[in-house]
């Protein structure tokens, strides 16, 4: 499925992604209250760091019980929806049990929704990276190839964006893989972002 996209998100991240750094600084300083972002950093911490700053950036979903009531998940709720960040030496298979077992339990309000990212170790530097779908934990050689196989999983499954980090996925789509779909449900905050992140 749409194989003109395969590459895009290698092809756009990097340079452009750091956009997202410059437009951050744009917008006050209350997503560093949520994370750290180390002054000096390689150009692969770089790009890691702006993905996990996205969740911070923009806004998190909201959840919808059976009797229609809307509450709004935090934005460390749609972080960990996004990439969930887990010591070193955790456990998978355990691991996996918790996950089925929080999924049973709160099926309604479930914040880590297949697929997703797993990241082991420290945010910037993690020594394993899963993507976590179909109850299964699949492993890949970094973050980036994590989160590309996670949006193309999507599509692949035919299922839509967990709510808590539904925004960061159409972020996504539309700035790096060029995707069309959902335009008239995109955050003004989500498209002022596809903007900075388009100028040359």
């Amino acid at each position: 499925m749409y194989p003109s996209k395969a590459t895009k998100l290698y092809e756009m991240w990097g340079s452009k992604g750091r956009r997202v750094l410059q437009w951050a600084e744009t917008q006050g300083s209350s997503w560093k209250k949520y994370i750290t972002i180390p002054d000096e950093l390689t150009e692969d911490q770089a790009d890691l760091a702006v993905f996990h700053i996205l969740p911070y950036l923009l806004p998190p979903g909201f959840h919808q019980s059976a009797q229609g009531k809307r509450t709004k998940f935090s934005k460390v709720e749609a972080a960990r929806a996004f990439i969930d960040i887990q010591p070193v030496g955790t456990n998978i298979p355990q691991y996996l049990r918790l996950l089925e077992m929080d999924l049973e339990a709160n099926q309604e309000k479930a914040i880590r929704k297949q697929p997703y990212v797993l990241a082991l170790g420290d945010m910037l530097s993690p020594t394993q990276v899963f993507l976590m779908a179909e109850r299964l934990a699949i492993e890949h050689d970094s973050t980036i190839a994590a989160i590309d196989a996670c949006f193309k999983a999507f599509y692949v499954l035919n299922i839509e964006y967990p709510p808590a980090c539904k925004n960061v996925w159409r972020f996504l789509q539309h700035a790096c893989y060029g995707v069309e779909g959902g335009e008239r449900e995109i955050n003004p905050t989500v498209r002022s972002l596809i903007t900075a992140m388009k100028k040359e």
